[in-house]
C-alpha cells in the first residue's frame, strides 16, 4: 500500500453498525448471516469471516461485531483473502471486535473506495489497504492510525471540514503549531492530560518531544527537523569515510545495508559518539560500533519491495540541545509491468510441476505479477475433467503474487474459468493414460471446446508433459521400462499437437527423464526422484519449476533469468509441508544438485520431445 495516498476520515461511526436482521443459519461449523459466511473458531464462541465458493459480489459489506444463531458469536477474525477478488466492492465496514486478519484480504478489490474501521490495532488493517482507499476511523483511534501511516496521510477533522495535512507537532490537533502544543506535552508528562503528545512519532512521550516542538517553532519548520551545524551521512565501513549526506529520504534496494553517522558540518568531521535512535522507530536498524565510531546500521533484507518506514535519529551534543532528523526510508519497489494469469487443469502431477513456480517466478521476474491456479481432481484424466465440467467436482489451489498456496473444496469449473481473464490454460493427461493416445480423444477436443465457449478473452493453451513412472514401480506396465513408457508419452504429445495445434509445451516430464541419467536419480526415500506416486519435494519439484518458469517467461523474453537464479524458496514453507531435510535443506538440496537440475531443465526446453543424457 502507498500510505502517502491514503486518507483518514475522523468521525464516530458506532451508529453505522446496526443489528443484522437477516436470518442466520448454522450448518456444521459454518455460519451464514446476512449473506456473509463465517467459520466457527476453536472455543465455539467466536467467528472468522471466510469467502464462500465464488466469493462475495456485494458493493457494500458491513461486518457486524456479533452474529446470533442459536447463540451469540463475536466476529473476531477475517480470514485470508476473505474479500479478495470482489471487483464490485466499493465500501466495507469493520467492527471493533476484529483482532486478527489474514493476508491480502482486499486483493483485487479494484473498486474499493472507502473502509470504515473500528479495528483497534491499526497494524492489522493499514498494510492491507489498496492504494487510494479512504480510511474512516473513530476519533479515539486517529492517533494510532496516524503513527502506523507515518503521518503521511490527509485528515478530515469532521465530515464537513476541508482536508489538511496532518502534523506530528500539532499534538492538540487545532491546525497550528504554537506554545499550546508545548503545554499539552508538559501536561501529558505530568499525567494531567490524556492527549497524544508523541511529537516525534517514536512511540513514547519524553522530554525529547518538547525539544522537537521548540525546534520546530524556532526554525519555523513544523516538520521537526533541526540541523544547526550537524547532519547525518552514509558511512563506508571499508574506507572509513563519509559517502553521501542524507536528506529527507533514503532509497534502498532489497538486501542493502547502509551505515549512517553523525557529521559535524563546520569542521567536516565524523562525530564518534552521541548518535542514537528513537525507541521503536525502526525494527530493522541498530546502533553499533564500527572502527570505534557509533553508526546506525540499516538492513532491510527482510522487507518487501515498496516498503516505507520512518527512522528518527538524534545526536546528543552533551549540552542543552539535541539535534535530530526524521528520514523516510523507502525500499525501491519493483515495477509490475504485466500480470500473468495461468490456470492449470490437472491432477497431482500438475501440483508437483507448479508448486514452486510462484516463488521462483517472483525471485527471477518480480515485475511479472503471477496469478496461478490449479483445478484439481486426484488421479484425474481428460475424461474425468470433461465429466466434471458442470459439477462442483474440483479442488482449487491458487497462489497470487507468490503467496503460499491456498485451497478451496467443491469448486466448479465455470466459476473458476470466469473468475480471471486467464492468459494461459495448461492441460495434462493422467499418468497411466498418458502413454495411450486412444484415451486422449474425443475428451481433449471436448474440453478445449467447452473452455473456448466459457471464456471471452484470448488465451493460449499449453500442454504439461508428465513424467513416466520409474523402473520397479508396480504402476509401470509389465515388461516395460521407464524409458519405453516415456517414449510412448512423447509420441502421444506429438499426436495431440497435430490434432489441436497446441504449441506451448511445459516439458516437465522430459526434464525428470533427463534427470534419470544423472546422480539425481537416487534422491529420496523411494528413490528414482519419486515419493511413491508423486515427485519427491525438493530437487525433483525444483527441476519441474525451472522448466515451467522458463517456458512461461519466454512470453516476455525473460526465460534466461531462471538459469541465473541463486535464490531458494522460503524455508518455512518447505518445513510446513514436512519435507525431509538433511542439514536444514530438502533432501538432495545442494549447489551441485541445483546445477544439474538446471541442465536437465535447459535440455528439456531445447529438446522437449526427446530424452537427453546429462554428462
Amino acid at each position: 500500500m502507498s500510505l502517502r495516498v491514503a486518507k483518514i476520515l475522523i468521525l464516530t461511526i458506532a451508529s453505522f453498525f446496526t443489528v443484522i436482521a437477516a436470518s442466520a443459519s448454522l450448518v456444521g461449523d459454518t455460519v451464514e448471516c446476512g449473506g456473509l459466511y463465517y467459520k466457527v473458531l476453536p472455543g465455539d464462541s467466536t467467528l472468522c469471516l471466510i469467502a464462500p465458493a465464488g466469493g462475495y459480489t456485494d458493493e457494500a459489506i458491513v461486518i457486524p461485531p456479533t452474529v446470533t444463531v442459536e447463540k451469540s458469536y463475536n466476529v473476531t477474525a477475517i480470514g485470508q483473502r476473505a474479500l479478495a477478488g470482489n471487483m464490485a466492492l466499493k465500501q466495507v465496514s469493520l467492527p471493533s471486535t476484529i483482532s486478527e486478519m489474514g493476508d491480502e484480504v482486499f486483493a483485487d478489490c479494484d473498486s474499493l473506495a472507502t473502509v470504515f474501521s473500528h479495528v483497534p490495532n491499526a497494524l492489522q488493517l493499514v498494510p492491507q489497504l489498496p492504494d487510494g482507499v479512504r480510511l474512516c476511523v473513530d476519533c479515539q483511534l486517529v492517533d494510532a492510525y496516524s503513527q502506523v501511516c507515518n503521518n503521511a496521510l490527509t485528515v478530515l477533522i469532521d465530515v464537513n471540514s476541508e482536508p489538511r495535512s496532518a502534523n506530528l507537532c500539532d499534538v492538540n490537533r487545532d491546525g497550528v503549531v504554537n506554545a499550546s502544543d508545548v503545554t499539552v506535552v508538559y501536561n501529558h508528562l505530568l499525567g494531567n492530560d490524556q492527549h497524544q503528545a508523541d511529537a516525534n512519532g517514536d512511540g513514547v512521550v519524553t522530554a525529547v518531544d518538547v525539544t522537537v516542538i521548540y525546534t520546530a517553532l524556532l526554525n519555523g519548520n513544523t516538520s521537526g527537523v533541526g540541523d544547526k551545524g550537524y547532519s547525518f551521512a552514509t558511512y563506508e565501513e571499508s574506507t572509513g569515510h563519509v559517502a553521501v549526506r542524507i536528506d529527507e529520504k533514503i532509497h534502498l534496494q532489497v538486501g542493502d545495508e547502509v551505515c549512517l553517522v553523525a557529521h559535524d558540518n563546520e569542521n567536516a568531521l565524523i562525530v564518534a559518539s552521541g548518535l542514537g535512535m528513537m525507541k521503536g522507530a525502526l525494527p530493522w536498524g541498530e546502533i553499533k560500533s564500527v572502527n570505534d565510531i557509533q553508526v546506525f546500521s540499516l538492513n532491510n533484507k527482510h522487507y518487501n519491495t515498496g516498503t516505507t518506514s520512518q527512522v528518527v535519529l538524534y545526536f546528543d551534543t552533551g549540552q542543552d540541545t539535541i539535534y535530530y532528523k526524521d528520514v523516510q526510508v523507502e525500499v525501491a519497489p519493483h515495477v509490475v509491468t504485466d500480470t500473468l494469469r495461468v490456470l492449470s487443469i490437472g491432477n497431482s502431477f500438475s501440483l508437483d510441476a507448479l508448486s514452486y513456480v510462484p516463488f521462483i517466478m517472483k525471485a527471477v521476474a518480480p515485475e511479472i505479477y503471477l496469478k496461478l491456479g490449479v483445478m484439481y481432481i486426484g488421479g484425474g484424466s481428460l475424461e474425468n475433467f470433461c465429466n466434471a465440467l458442470d459439477t462442483n467436482g474440483f479442488r482449487y489451489y491458487w497462489s497470487f503474487g507468490a503467496k503460499p498456496w491456498d485451497e478451496r473444496l467443491n469448486v466448479s469449473m465455470t466459476e473458476t474459468i470466469q473468475s480471471q481473464p486467464w492468459d494461459v490454460i495448461v492441460l495434462q493427461q493422467q499418468s497411466n493414460a498418458s502413454r495411450d493416445y486412444s484415451t486422449y480423444q474425443p475428451y481433449l477436443n471436448q474440453l478445449i471446446g467447452w473452455l473456448d465457449e466459457h471464456t471471452s478473452n484470448n488465451h493460449e493453451y499449453a500442454w504439461l508433459i508428465t513424467p513416466s513412472y520409474p523402473d520397479g514401480l508396480d504402476r509401470l506396465a509389465p515388461d516395460t521400462t521407464s524409458v519405453q513408457m516415456f517414449e510412448r508419452i512423447l509420441q502421444c504429445v506429438s499426436n495431440l499437437q497435430q490434432d489441436t495445434g497446441i504449441e506451448l509445451l511445459l516439458p516437465c516430464g522430459t526434464a525428470i527423464q533427463n534427470a534419470r541419467t544423472t546422480p539425481l536419480d537416487s534422491l529420496g526415500d523411494f528413490g528414482h526422484l519419486f515419493d511413491y506416486l508423486h515427485l519427491q519435494d525438493g530437487i525433483p519439484c525444483l527441476i519441474e519449476a525451472y522448466v515451467a518458469c522458463a517456458a512461461l517467461l519466454d512470453r516476455y523474453g525473460l526465460s534466461n533469468r531462471v538459469w541465473t537464479d541463486t535464490t531458494w524458496i522460503d524455508q518455512q514453507w518447505l518445513r510446513a509441508k514436512n519435507i525431509q531435510e538433511i542439514n536444514g535443506l530438502p533432501v538432495g538440496m545442494s549447489e551441485e544438485s541445483r546445477a544439474i537440475a538446471k541442465q536437465c531443465a535447459i535440455k528439456a526446453l531445447e529438446n522437449p520431445l526427446s530424452i537427453t543424457t546429462i554428462e
